[in-house]
C-alpha cells in the first residue's frame, strides 16, 4: 500500500475504526464486550472528546446507565495498562497506525519522529510493542518444537557478530585479562590489546532442514542454552553440535547427542556428525548466483564472488576442518608461522617447490607425534669435508634430496669460505644512480636557503623541479638542515639580572653624592627597538631553516 493510500484510509478516527475493524483488529459493534456496570448491550456512537472533536465511542442501550466506553477497550493492542493498571496511552487511533506504517517500512527513529513528530520515547515503547506481537506470532505454540531424526538431525551452533576494531577505537573484543564470567575463549598470548575481554553477545541458532530459528544471547553458557533447547527440540531427538561444555549434560534431557570436534574432523568419522549443511548452502548459492546474473547482466561477476557461490559447496564437502578455519582470521592469525616457515625451511628454486616443502613442514609441525621425530642439522662449518661434493652429500643425508641445497650451490660456496668469506649475507650494491640527489641540485638548493632561509618544502621543489621528498633528503641528509621557530624573547628578568641592575644603581647613587648635579650633565641615555623586515602573523611562520652549529 502506498503512504497517500494509506492516510486516505486513516483520514479521521471514524476511518481508523472501519479500516481496523474490516481487517479483523477491532470487535464488530455485535460482538463487543457487555456494559462493565449492568451487563447490558454496547452501542456505537460519537462523543465529544476535550479538543471538541467527534470520535468513536461505545454507549450502554440500558437508559438507567448510559456508561460510555472507548471503542478500543479490551484490546490486546491498542488497549493496554501501565504499572498502575490505568490506560495511560494518549496517541489516537490514527496516530497509532501510522507509527505501525512506519514500523513496517522498517525506518530509523530518528526519521519515524522527523515525519511524524511524535517523541523518541514513544516511538520506541510501539516499536517494541511491535516487535513483542511479531515475536508471539512465531512463537513456539505457533511453529511447534523441532523433531530431529538420524536422517535430518537437529544442528545447533552459537557464533558471536561483534566486528572489529579499527584505528584503535571502539571496545576492546580480545583484551588480554580474563573475563568476568566463566564463558571464556582461549588462553590469551598477545600482549597489544589491554583491557577486560568481552563475552558476547552471541547468537545462538538451531537448524533442521529449512527451518532455522535464531536467539540473541549475552552468554553461551549452559543456564542460557539447555532452557531454549528445551523449549525449542522435543524430547529423544537426534542433535549434532560441537564439543562446547554447555552442551555436555543434553544426554540427561532425553536428547540422543552426537558431537564432532572441530580441531580433529569436519565430520565425525564414527558418528557423521557436523553442524554444518552444505546442501542448504548450495541451494541457497544457486538461487543467488541466478539473481545476480539477473539482476546485473551488464556487469561482470567477480573472481572472489564467483568462487564462493559456484564452488562454496564443494570447498565446504572437501574441506578436512570447519570453514570458519580458513576465513579470513583464522589465516591471519598463522601468518607469522606461514612467513617463518617459507623464509627458513623453504627451498627458493620454484614457486611449486616453495609451496611443496611449505605444506610438508606444516603437517610435520601440526602432529605432535611427527614433529618429535624432526630431524635437525647439527653439523658445524668446521666438521664438514673439504670436497664439495661430499659436503652435498651430507647435506642431502640430513635434509633430504628435495630440500637440500643443489651442487653447484655447494660448490659456489666452498670456494668463497676457502677464500676466507664467512658473511653469508648479500654484499651491499650500488644501487640505482642517483638523478634527482646531484650535487648540482644540492648546491642549488643551498642557494635558495641562503637568499631566503624561510622558503617551504613545496617552494624548494617548484624552484628547483624535483620532487618533495627528493628535496626533504637533501635538507635533512646532505645539508643537515633542520626549520626552527624563532625564539620569543621574554620580558621578566633573572635574579642575576635584577643583581646586576641593583649594583649599577648603586655605583651610580655614591657617584651621584661625591659629584652633585655635574654627574647629572655627563649621563647619555639610550634604547633600542626591533625592526624587523618580515612580521611573521603565527610563530610557524618564522621558521627557517638553520644548520646544527647556527645558534
Amino acid at each position: 500500500m502506498l503512504a497517500t493510500e494509506f492516510y486516505q484510509e486513516i483520514a479521521d478516527e471514524i476511518k481508523a475504526v472501519a479500516f481496523l475493524r474490516r481487517h479483523g483488529l477491532l470487535a464488530e459493534e455485535e460482538n463487543v464486550a457487555p456494559c462493565h456496570r449492568c451487563g447490558g448491550e454496547m452501542k456505537d456512537v460519537q462523543r465529544r472528546n476535550r479538543k471538541g472533536e467527534f470520535t468513536p465511542a461505545l454507549r450502554c442501550k440500558n437508559a438507567r446507565c448510559q456508561t460510555y466506553r472507548s471503542i478500543r477497550c479490551g484490546n490486546k493492542f491498542f488497549h493496554f495498562t501501565d504499572l498502575n493498571d490505568r490506560v495511560n496511552c494518549k496517541l489516537t487511533l490514527c496516530q497509532i497506525l501510522e507509527l505501525i506504517f512506519y514500523f513496517i517500512q522498517d525506518l530509523p527513529y530518528d526519521s519515524v519522529h522527523t515525519l511524524t513528530g511524535r517523541g523518541t520515547e514513544a516511538i520506541c515503547d510501539w516499536f517494541n510493542l511491535c516487535r513483542e506481537i511479531c515475536s508471539q506470532i512465531i512463537s513456539v505454540t505457533n511453529r511447534g518444537k523441532l523433531v530431529g531424526t538420524a536422517e535430518e538431525p537437529v544442528q545447533i551452533d552459537e557464533a558471536r557478530f561483534a566486528g572489529r576494531r579499527k584505528y584503535n577505537r571502539g571496545r576492546m573484543l580480545q583484551g588480554d585479562h580474563a573475563p568476568d564470567s566463566i564463558d571464556s575463549e582461549a588462553d590469551v598470548e598477545n600482549n597489544r590489546n589491554h583491557g577486560r575481554r568481552i563475552d558476547g553477545p552471541w547468537v545462538f541458532g538451531l537448524k533442521k532442514g529449512d527451518d532455522c530459528r535464531y536467539f540473541y544471547v549475552q552468554k553461551r553458557d549452559k543456564d542460557t542454552l539447555i532452557p531454549i533447547i528445551l523449549r525449542e527440540v522435543e524430547e529423544n531427538s537426534v542433535i549434532h553440535s560441537d564439543e562446547w561444555p554447555s552442551y555436555s549434560n543434553l544426554i540427561n534431557f532425553n536428547y540422543n547427542h552426537q558431537t564432532v570436534n572441530h580441531q580433529v574432523n569436519y565430520v565425525d568419522p564414527a558418528t557423521g556428525a557436523h553442524t554444518q549443511d552444505s546442501t542448504s548452502y548450495e541451494e541457497y548459492a544457486k538461487k543467488t548466483a541466478k539473481f545476480y546474473v539477473e539482476l546485473y547482466k551488464w556487469y561482470y561477476m567477480p573472481v572472489s564472488v564467483h568462487k564462493m557461490l559456484m564452488h562454496g559447496s564443494q570447498v565446504i564437502k572437501s574441506l578436512c576442518v570447519p570453514v570458519g578455519h580458513a576465513s579470513e582470521e583464522g589465516l591471519e592469525r598463522t601468518h607469522k608461522i606461514l612467513r617463518n616457515a617459507r623464509e627458513n625451511h623453504t627451498c627458493k628454486k620454484s614457486r611449486i617447490r616453495s609451496n611443496t616443502d611449505l605444506m610438508h613442514w606444516l603437517l610435520l609441525i601440526s602432529d605432535p607425534v611427527l614433529a618429535g621425530f624432526q630431524k635437525k642439522c647439527t653439523h658445524k662449518l668446521q666438521q664438514l669435508p673439504s670436497e664439495a661434493s661430499a659436503i652435498h652429500a651430507e647435506l642431502a643425508q640430513v635434509l633430504g634430496e628435495e630440500s637440500a641445497p643443489g651442487l653447484s650451490t655447494v660448490k659456489r660456496w666452498a670456494v668463497k669460505f676457502r677464500e676466507g668469506e664467512a658473511e653469508v649475507s648479500d654484499a651491499p650494491r650500488s644501487g640505482r644512480p642517483r638523478t634527482a640527489t646531484t650535487d648540482d641540485n644540492v648546491a642549488l638548493v643551498q642557494e635558495l636557503l641562503a637568499e631566503d632561509r624561510r622558503l617551504t618544502v613545496q617552494e624548494i621543489s617548484l624552484e628547483v623541479g624535483i620532487s618533495e621528498g627528493s628535496i626533504w633528503d637533501i635538507l635533512h641528509n646532505k645539508l643537515q638542515k633542520r626549520k626552527k621557530c624563532a625564539w620569543w624573547v621574554t620580558h621578566l628578568l633573572t635574579d642575576e639580572q635584577k643583581a646586576c641592575r641593583i649594583t649599577l644603581a648603586r655605583a651610580h647613587l655614591r657617584q651621584f653624592r661625591r659629584e652633585g648635579d655635574a654627574f647629572l650633565d655627563r649621563i647619555v641615555t639610550g634604547d633600542e627597538t626591533w625592526m624587523r623586515s618580515y612580521e611573521p602573523l603565527l610563530k610557524r611562520q618564522s621558521a627557517e631553516w638553520q644548520s646544527p652549529e647556527s645558534p
